[in-house]
C-alpha cells in the first residue's frame, strides 16, 4: 500500500496476532461447552487491556503508538484469558482426513466470508474511485456513525441471546406460572 509509516505498527501486532490464533481453540471450546461467562470475562479484559494501553501511551505523548499499541494489548490480552479459562493443548498430531475435512469447511467459509466482504466493501471501492479520497473519508466517517449504535446492540445481543436461548432450551414452560 506504499505506507512506510505502517510497518513499525504492523510489525508489533504481529506476535499478537499469533497469540490470538493459537487461543481460537480454545475459544471455540468455551462457546461449545456453554461457558459464556469465561468467554465475556476474556472481551472485558482484553477492552480494559485496551483503554488502559491507549491512555498511558497517549498521557507519554506517544500518539502514534497509541492504536497499535492498544491493539496488541487487547489481542494478548484475549489470548491470554482464554488460556487461563482453557488450558488444554491438543496433543494428538493431524491427520490427512482432518484435513480434507477441514479444508472443505474452510473453504466454504471463506467463500462466503469473501462475498460478504465484497458485498459490505463495494460502496467504498465505488465513492473511493469515483469522487475520490477525500470524498470517500467523509462517507466513511458518516457510515460509521449511522451505523455505530445499531452495530453495538447488535454484538450486545448477540453475545446475550445465545446463552439465554441455550438456558431456556429445555425449559417446557412449565415453570410459568400462568396469567
Amino acid at each position: 500500500m506504499a505506507m512506510p509509516r505502517l510497518i513499525a505498527g504492523l510489525r508489533l501486532i504481529s506476535l499478537p496476532l499469533l497469540l490470538e490464533g493459537s487461543a481460537v481453540v480454545g475459544n471455540a471450546r468455551l462457546r461449545r461447552e456453554l461457558r459464556f461467562r469465561a468467554v465475556a470475562l476474556a472481551d472485558v479484559i482484553a477492552e480494559a487491556a485496551f483503554l488502559v494501553t491507549a491512555l498511558l501511551l497517549l498521557a507519554r505523548g506517544m500518539a502514534p503508538w497509541s492504536l497499535p499499541g492498544a491493539l496488541a494489548a487487547r489481542l494478548t490480552a484475549h489470548a491470554i484469558a482464554i488460556w487461563v479459562a482453557d488450558p488444554r493443548v491438543p496433543l494428538g498430531k493431524p491427520t490427512i482426513a482432518a484435513a480434507r475435512e477441514m479444508a472443505r469447511f474452510a473453504l466454504g467459509a471463506f467463500g462466503g466470508r469473501v462475498t460478504t466482504t465484497l458485498s459490505a466493501n463495494t460502496d467504498y471501492l465505488l465513492v473511493g474511485g469515483l469522487l475520490g479520497g477525500a470524498t470517500l473519508g467523509f462517507y466513511s466517517m458518516a457510515w460509521d456513525l449511522l451505523r455505530f449504535v445499531p452495530d453495538r446492540l447488535h454484538r450486545v445481543a448477540g453475545r446475550v441471546a445465545l446463552p439465554a436461548f441455550c438456558r431456556l432450551q429445555d425449559d417446557d414452560g412449565n415453570s410459568v406460572e400462568p396469567t
